[in-house]
Protein backbone atom coordinates (compact mmCIF):
# COMPACT_ATOMS: atom_id res chain seq x y z
CA UNK A 1 0.00 0.00 0.00
CA UNK A 2 1.51 3.32 -1.04
CA UNK A 3 0.81 6.87 0.01
CA UNK A 4 -0.52 7.83 -3.39
CA UNK A 5 -3.32 5.31 -2.75
CA UNK A 6 -3.96 6.81 0.67
CA UNK A 7 -5.00 10.29 -0.30
CA UNK A 8 -8.54 11.44 0.34
CA UNK A 9 -10.19 8.04 0.32
CA UNK A 10 -8.08 6.71 3.16
CA UNK A 11 -8.45 9.90 5.12
CA UNK A 12 -12.22 9.42 4.94
CA UNK A 13 -11.72 6.01 6.54
CA UNK A 14 -9.29 7.27 9.16
CA UNK A 15 -11.29 10.37 10.11
CA UNK A 16 -14.38 8.58 11.31
CA UNK A 17 -15.37 9.84 14.75
CA UNK A 18 -13.69 11.61 17.63
CA UNK A 19 -14.57 10.46 21.13
CA UNK A 20 -13.02 12.02 24.22
CA UNK A 21 -14.14 9.78 27.09
CA UNK A 22 -13.46 10.55 30.76
CA UNK A 23 -12.43 7.57 32.84
CA UNK A 24 -13.67 7.61 36.40
CA UNK A 25 -13.98 5.25 39.32
CA UNK A 26 -11.57 3.22 41.41
CA UNK A 27 -8.93 0.84 40.19
CA UNK A 28 -10.17 -2.69 40.77
CA UNK A 29 -6.82 -4.21 39.89
CA UNK A 30 -7.81 -4.78 36.29
CA UNK A 31 -9.74 -1.62 35.61
CA UNK A 32 -9.84 1.91 34.32
CA UNK A 33 -9.08 3.87 37.46
CA UNK A 34 -8.58 7.56 36.87
CA UNK A 35 -4.87 7.32 37.76
CA UNK A 36 -4.18 3.89 36.28
CA UNK A 37 -3.55 2.39 32.88
CA UNK A 38 -6.23 0.12 31.42
CA UNK A 39 -4.98 -3.41 32.08
CA UNK A 40 -5.87 -6.83 30.72
CA UNK A 41 -4.77 -10.18 32.15
CA UNK A 42 -4.44 -12.71 29.35
CA UNK A 43 -5.59 -16.27 29.95
CA UNK A 44 -2.42 -18.36 29.47
CA UNK A 45 -4.45 -21.35 28.25
CA UNK A 46 -6.17 -19.31 25.51
CA UNK A 47 -3.70 -19.41 22.62
CA UNK A 48 -5.88 -17.23 20.39
CA UNK A 49 -6.08 -14.47 22.97
CA UNK A 50 -2.35 -14.64 23.60
CA UNK A 51 -1.55 -14.41 19.89
CA UNK A 52 -3.90 -11.47 19.37
CA UNK A 53 -2.49 -9.65 22.42
CA UNK A 54 1.08 -10.19 21.18
CA UNK A 55 0.01 -8.91 17.76
CA UNK A 56 -1.49 -5.80 19.39
CA UNK A 57 1.69 -5.05 21.31
CA UNK A 58 4.09 -5.69 18.44
CA UNK A 59 1.89 -3.64 16.09
CA UNK A 60 1.88 -0.73 18.51
CA UNK A 61 5.66 -0.83 18.91
CA UNK A 62 6.21 -1.02 15.14
CA UNK A 63 3.89 1.94 14.53
CA UNK A 64 5.64 3.95 17.23
CA UNK A 65 9.10 3.03 15.95
CA UNK A 66 8.33 4.00 12.37
CA UNK A 67 6.67 7.21 13.47
CA UNK A 68 9.79 8.08 15.47
CA UNK A 69 11.93 7.35 12.39
CA UNK A 70 9.80 9.73 10.34
CA UNK A 71 9.91 12.38 13.05
CA UNK A 72 13.72 12.16 13.17
CA UNK A 73 13.82 12.69 9.40
CA UNK A 74 11.80 15.90 9.77
CA UNK A 75 13.97 17.04 12.70
CA UNK A 76 17.05 16.57 10.52
CA UNK A 77 15.37 18.48 7.68
CA UNK A 78 14.10 21.25 9.96
CA UNK A 79 10.57 20.77 8.58
CA UNK A 80 8.60 22.50 11.33
CA UNK A 81 5.12 21.65 10.04
CA UNK A 82 5.82 17.94 9.82
CA UNK A 83 7.78 17.95 13.08
CA UNK A 84 4.65 19.31 14.75
CA UNK A 85 2.41 16.82 12.98
CA UNK A 86 4.60 13.83 13.82
CA UNK A 87 4.74 14.95 17.45
CA UNK A 88 0.95 15.16 17.58
CA UNK A 89 0.54 11.75 16.02
CA UNK A 90 3.10 10.18 18.34
CA UNK A 91 1.43 11.71 21.37
CA UNK A 92 -1.94 10.54 20.06
CA UNK A 93 -0.69 6.95 19.82
CA UNK A 94 0.94 6.99 23.25
CA UNK A 95 -2.19 8.32 24.93
CA UNK A 96 -4.56 5.97 23.10
CA UNK A 97 -2.57 2.74 23.31
CA UNK A 98 -1.53 3.10 26.95
CA UNK A 99 -2.79 -0.43 27.64
CA UNK A 100 -0.94 -2.80 29.96
CA UNK A 101 -1.01 -6.53 29.23
CA UNK A 102 -0.44 -9.11 31.96
CA UNK A 103 0.94 -12.44 30.82
CA UNK A 104 2.15 -11.19 27.44
CA UNK A 105 5.89 -11.19 26.74
CA UNK A 106 6.98 -7.71 25.75
CA UNK A 107 9.92 -8.05 23.40
CA UNK A 108 11.30 -4.85 21.86
CA UNK A 109 10.64 -4.41 18.17
CA UNK A 110 13.71 -5.14 16.07
CA UNK A 111 13.83 -3.74 12.55
CA UNK A 112 16.94 -3.43 10.40
CA UNK A 113 18.31 0.11 10.26
CA UNK A 114 17.36 2.06 7.19
CA UNK A 115 19.99 3.54 4.87
CA UNK A 116 20.79 7.17 5.63
CA UNK A 117 19.53 8.22 2.22
CA UNK A 118 16.07 6.66 2.72
CA UNK A 119 13.51 8.89 1.03
CA UNK A 120 10.71 10.75 2.76
CA UNK A 121 8.21 8.88 0.58
CA UNK A 122 9.43 5.49 1.79
CA UNK A 123 9.41 6.61 5.43
CA UNK A 124 5.85 7.89 5.11
CA UNK A 125 4.70 4.72 3.34
CA UNK A 126 6.25 2.51 6.05
CA UNK A 127 4.68 4.53 8.83
CA UNK A 128 1.20 4.67 7.25
CA UNK A 129 1.34 0.91 6.65
CA UNK A 130 2.28 0.33 10.31
CA UNK A 131 -0.54 2.62 11.46
CA UNK A 132 -3.10 0.78 9.37
CA UNK A 133 -1.78 -2.60 10.55
CA UNK A 134 -1.94 -1.56 14.21
CA UNK A 135 -5.54 -0.34 13.96
CA UNK A 136 -6.50 -3.63 12.28
CA UNK A 137 -4.91 -5.52 15.18
CA UNK A 138 -6.87 -3.43 17.68
CA UNK A 139 -10.06 -4.32 15.82
CA UNK A 140 -9.10 -7.99 15.69
CA UNK A 141 -8.66 -8.48 19.42
CA UNK A 142 -11.69 -6.31 20.22
CA UNK A 143 -13.79 -8.48 17.89
CA UNK A 144 -12.47 -11.65 19.56
CA UNK A 145 -13.40 -10.42 23.03
CA UNK A 146 -16.83 -9.37 21.80
CA UNK A 147 -17.45 -12.69 20.04
CA UNK A 148 -16.40 -14.70 23.11
CA UNK A 149 -18.50 -12.63 25.48
CA UNK A 150 -15.54 -11.17 27.40
CA UNK A 151 -17.27 -7.84 27.88
CA UNK A 152 -14.87 -6.35 30.39
CA UNK A 153 -11.82 -7.05 28.22
CA UNK A 154 -13.66 -5.84 25.13
CA UNK A 155 -14.31 -2.49 26.80
CA UNK A 156 -10.62 -2.18 27.71
CA UNK A 157 -9.50 -2.68 24.10
CA UNK A 158 -12.37 -0.65 22.67
CA UNK A 159 -11.21 2.26 24.82
CA UNK A 160 -8.04 2.36 22.70
CA UNK A 161 -10.15 3.10 19.63
CA UNK A 162 -12.12 5.70 21.55
CA UNK A 163 -8.98 7.52 22.70
CA UNK A 164 -7.28 7.31 19.30
CA UNK A 165 -8.03 10.63 17.60
CA UNK A 166 -8.00 10.06 13.82
CA UNK A 167 -7.82 13.82 13.23
CA UNK A 168 -4.27 13.70 14.56
CA UNK A 169 -3.02 11.30 11.90
CA UNK A 170 -1.39 12.66 8.78
CA UNK A 171 -0.18 11.72 5.32
CA UNK A 172 2.65 14.31 5.56
CA UNK A 173 3.25 14.64 1.80
CA UNK A 174 1.28 17.53 0.30
CA UNK A 175 0.29 15.45 -2.73
CA UNK A 176 -1.27 12.87 -0.43
CA UNK A 177 -2.65 15.15 2.27
CA UNK A 178 -4.53 17.52 -0.07
CA UNK A 179 -6.39 17.22 -3.38
CA UNK A 180 -4.91 18.89 -6.49
CA UNK A 181 -4.98 22.68 -6.49
CA UNK A 182 -6.16 22.80 -10.11
CA UNK A 183 -9.59 21.21 -9.65
CA UNK A 184 -12.51 23.22 -11.01
CA UNK A 185 -16.16 22.99 -9.89
CA UNK A 186 -18.37 22.72 -12.96
CA UNK A 187 -20.87 19.85 -12.84
CA UNK A 188 -24.24 19.59 -11.12
CA UNK A 189 -24.07 16.05 -9.72
CA UNK A 190 -27.09 14.88 -7.67
CA UNK A 191 -25.07 12.36 -5.63
CA UNK A 192 -22.53 15.04 -4.70
CA UNK A 193 -25.33 17.45 -3.81
CA UNK A 194 -26.84 14.87 -1.47
CA UNK A 195 -23.48 14.34 0.24
CA UNK A 196 -23.04 18.09 0.57
CA UNK A 197 -26.48 18.59 2.13
CA UNK A 198 -25.87 15.81 4.67
CA UNK A 199 -22.47 17.25 5.57
CA UNK A 200 -23.76 20.81 5.98
CA UNK A 201 -26.59 19.61 8.20
CA UNK A 202 -24.09 17.73 10.38
CA UNK A 203 -21.81 20.76 10.46
CA UNK A 204 -24.51 23.07 11.80
CA UNK A 205 -26.06 20.43 14.03
CA UNK A 206 -22.63 19.77 15.50
CA UNK A 207 -22.33 23.39 16.58
CA UNK A 208 -25.33 22.99 18.83
CA UNK A 209 -28.05 25.46 19.69
CA UNK A 210 -25.77 28.18 21.04
CA UNK A 211 -22.79 27.56 18.71
CA UNK A 212 -20.55 27.38 21.78
CA UNK A 213 -17.97 24.91 23.05
CA UNK A 214 -20.51 23.67 25.57
CA UNK A 215 -22.94 22.46 22.90
CA UNK A 216 -20.42 21.42 20.23
CA UNK A 217 -20.43 17.77 19.15
CA UNK A 218 -16.94 16.87 17.93
CA UNK A 219 -18.30 13.56 16.73
CA UNK A 220 -20.74 15.28 14.36
CA UNK A 221 -18.09 17.74 13.15
CA UNK A 222 -15.73 14.85 12.38
CA UNK A 223 -18.51 13.01 10.55
CA UNK A 224 -19.23 16.15 8.53
CA UNK A 225 -15.54 16.38 7.69
CA UNK A 226 -15.60 12.82 6.35
CA UNK A 227 -18.55 13.62 4.08
CA UNK A 228 -17.06 16.86 2.74
CA UNK A 229 -13.82 15.09 1.88
CA UNK A 230 -15.66 12.09 0.45
CA UNK A 231 -17.51 14.49 -1.85
CA UNK A 232 -14.27 16.01 -3.15
CA UNK A 233 -12.59 12.63 -3.50
CA UNK A 234 -15.43 10.92 -5.36
CA UNK A 235 -16.82 13.87 -7.33
CA UNK A 236 -13.85 16.18 -8.09
CA UNK A 237 -15.76 18.03 -10.83
CA UNK A 238 -18.82 18.74 -8.68
CA UNK A 239 -19.90 22.36 -8.42
CA UNK A 240 -19.91 21.89 -4.63
CA UNK A 241 -16.20 21.10 -4.13
CA UNK A 242 -15.15 24.68 -3.34
CA UNK A 243 -17.82 25.04 -0.66
CA UNK A 244 -16.91 21.59 0.66
CA UNK A 245 -13.28 22.73 0.90
CA UNK A 246 -14.38 25.88 2.73
CA UNK A 247 -16.31 23.91 5.34
CA UNK A 248 -13.45 21.43 5.66
CA UNK A 249 -11.15 24.33 6.48
CA UNK A 250 -13.66 25.72 8.96
CA UNK A 251 -13.93 22.41 10.80
CA UNK A 252 -10.16 22.02 11.04
CA UNK A 253 -9.86 25.62 12.26
CA UNK A 254 -12.75 25.87 14.69
CA UNK A 255 -12.80 22.43 16.26
CA UNK A 256 -9.45 20.70 15.87
CA UNK A 257 -6.80 23.46 15.96
CA UNK A 258 -5.31 22.29 12.66
CA UNK A 259 -4.06 25.64 11.42
CA UNK A 260 -1.83 24.50 8.54
CA UNK A 261 -4.50 22.18 7.23
CA UNK A 262 -7.05 24.99 7.52
CA UNK A 263 -5.16 27.50 5.41
CA UNK A 264 -4.46 24.88 2.75
CA UNK A 265 -8.15 24.00 2.52
CA UNK A 266 -9.17 27.68 2.43
CA UNK A 267 -6.65 28.12 -0.39
CA UNK A 268 -8.30 25.36 -2.35
CA UNK A 269 -11.72 26.89 -1.77
CA UNK A 270 -10.83 30.30 -3.22
CA UNK A 271 -8.54 28.87 -5.91
CA UNK A 272 -11.10 26.37 -7.15
CA UNK A 273 -13.80 29.04 -7.15
CA UNK A 274 -12.34 32.58 -7.10
CA UNK A 275 -15.83 34.12 -6.80
CA UNK A 276 -16.80 31.94 -3.83
CA UNK A 277 -19.35 33.71 -1.65
CA UNK A 278 -17.60 32.76 1.60
CA UNK A 279 -14.73 34.63 3.34
CA UNK A 280 -12.10 32.00 2.54
CA UNK A 281 -9.26 34.49 1.98
CA UNK A 282 -10.16 36.48 5.08
CA UNK A 283 -10.31 33.39 7.29
CA UNK A 284 -6.95 32.19 5.99
CA UNK A 285 -5.51 35.67 6.62
CA UNK A 286 -6.59 35.65 10.26
CA UNK A 287 -4.93 32.26 10.80
CA UNK A 288 -1.66 33.46 9.27
CA UNK A 289 -1.93 36.67 11.29
CA UNK A 290 -2.95 35.44 14.74
CA UNK A 291 -2.11 31.75 14.93
CA UNK A 292 0.84 31.22 12.58
CA UNK A 293 2.39 34.68 12.96
CA UNK A 294 3.18 34.94 9.25
CA UNK A 295 2.46 38.66 8.81
CA UNK A 296 3.54 38.90 5.17
CA UNK A 297 1.15 36.14 4.13
CA UNK A 298 -1.53 37.68 6.32
CA UNK A 299 -1.24 41.05 4.56
CA UNK A 300 -1.31 39.34 1.15
CA UNK A 301 -4.57 37.57 2.00
CA UNK A 302 -6.16 40.55 3.77
CA UNK A 303 -5.56 42.51 0.57
CA UNK A 304 -7.02 39.68 -1.51
CA UNK A 305 -10.07 39.65 0.75
CA UNK A 306 -10.50 43.41 0.29
CA UNK A 307 -10.52 42.84 -3.46
CA UNK A 308 -12.70 39.73 -3.70
CA UNK A 309 -14.80 39.48 -0.52
CA UNK A 310 -16.44 42.85 -0.08
CA UNK A 311 -19.75 41.19 0.81
CA UNK A 312 -18.75 41.22 4.50
CA UNK A 313 -18.37 44.79 5.81
CA UNK A 314 -17.04 43.90 9.25
CA UNK A 315 -14.37 41.67 7.74
CA UNK A 316 -13.31 44.48 5.41
CA UNK A 317 -12.93 46.91 8.31
CA UNK A 318 -10.90 44.39 10.28
CA UNK A 319 -8.68 43.61 7.26
CA UNK A 320 -7.89 47.28 6.66
CA UNK A 321 -7.19 47.81 10.36
CA UNK A 322 -4.87 44.82 10.59
CA UNK A 323 -2.95 45.79 7.44
CA UNK A 324 -2.28 49.23 8.96
CA UNK A 325 -1.35 47.74 12.36
CA UNK A 326 0.98 45.10 10.94
CA UNK A 327 2.77 47.66 8.79
CA UNK A 328 3.05 50.06 11.72
CA UNK A 329 4.46 47.30 13.92
CA UNK A 330 6.96 46.34 11.23
CA UNK A 331 8.04 49.95 10.82
CA UNK A 332 8.46 50.34 14.59
CA UNK A 333 10.60 47.20 14.70
CA UNK A 334 12.68 48.46 11.77
CA UNK A 335 13.33 51.79 13.53
CA UNK A 336 14.18 50.05 16.79
CA UNK A 337 16.66 47.79 15.00
CA UNK A 338 18.18 50.82 13.28
CA UNK A 339 18.59 52.62 16.61
CA UNK A 340 20.19 49.53 18.10
CA UNK A 341 22.65 49.24 15.19
CA UNK A 342 23.60 52.89 15.62
CA UNK A 343 24.10 52.43 19.34
CA UNK A 344 21.33 54.85 20.25
CA UNK A 345 19.55 52.59 22.75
Amino acid sequence: MTVKHLSLGSVCILICVVVLPTFTGCDDGDGLGILSRPRITVNPSDSTELTLAEDFDSGRMRYQHRLQELRQYYLDEGDMVNIRWSYRELNNLQEAADLAWRGVPSDPIVEPPLPKDTSELLLVERMVEARSDFLQRVDAIAAYYQQTGQTKKFKRVDSVRERFNPIHTYLYLESAEYPPIDLRPRDDIPEANALYDRAVNLFWDGKGVTHSAITTSLRKEAEALVLFRKLIDEYPTSDRIALAAYYTADIYKEFFNENVRSVEWYRRAYTWLPEINEPARFQAATIYDIRLNDKNKAIELYQAALEHERFNTSNMKFAMQRIDEIRAEAEAQRREAERHNLGLD
